[in-house]
């Protein structure tokens, strides 16, 4: 507590670590999977990297924790960025037009929306599942 002076600052110094990390590692995965041609197999990299460091739980905790909405969705930002300039590379290459920046946003608000169910309760449903 001496270095952060309080409780929230030590929070607050916790959280910005974890949400650098966390867009540090979307980042990644995004780029491991750029050679992929399948939007599944990507979304799957990005999962995986994403399920190792448990990071849906923390986007849940944000969510329910008195913390700066704004602050921390301002980096799903720089994701969507970078999958859209992923998107309209790809796009690019085939000769196609790439869908406009809210399509590239719906899509990672969609996928994140799958990553924090499946962070949350994804491994119990898949005990229970036939």
């Amino acid at each position: 507590l001496h270095h952060f002076g309080s409780r929230a600052g030590l929070v607050h110094a916790v959280v910005e670590r974890a949400l650098i990390a966390l867009e540090e590692d979307v980042a990644r995965a995004l780029v491991i999977g750029e050679g992929e041609k399948d939007p599944a197999a990507i979304l799957e990299i990005c999962f995986r990297a994403l399920a190792e460091h448990r990071y849906g739980r923390l986007i849940a905790w944000l969510a329910l924790a008195e913390i700066d909405e704004r602050k921390v969705m301002s980096r799903i930002g720089a994701v969507v960025e970078l999958v859209h300039g992923i998107r309209a590379r790809r796009f690019a290459e085939v000769g196609g037009d790439c869908p406009p920046l809210e399509d590239t946003a719906n899509v990672v608000m969609l996928a994140s929306f799958a990553l924090l169910g499946d962070s949350i309760c994804g491994q119990t449903l898949r005990q229970v599942m036939p």
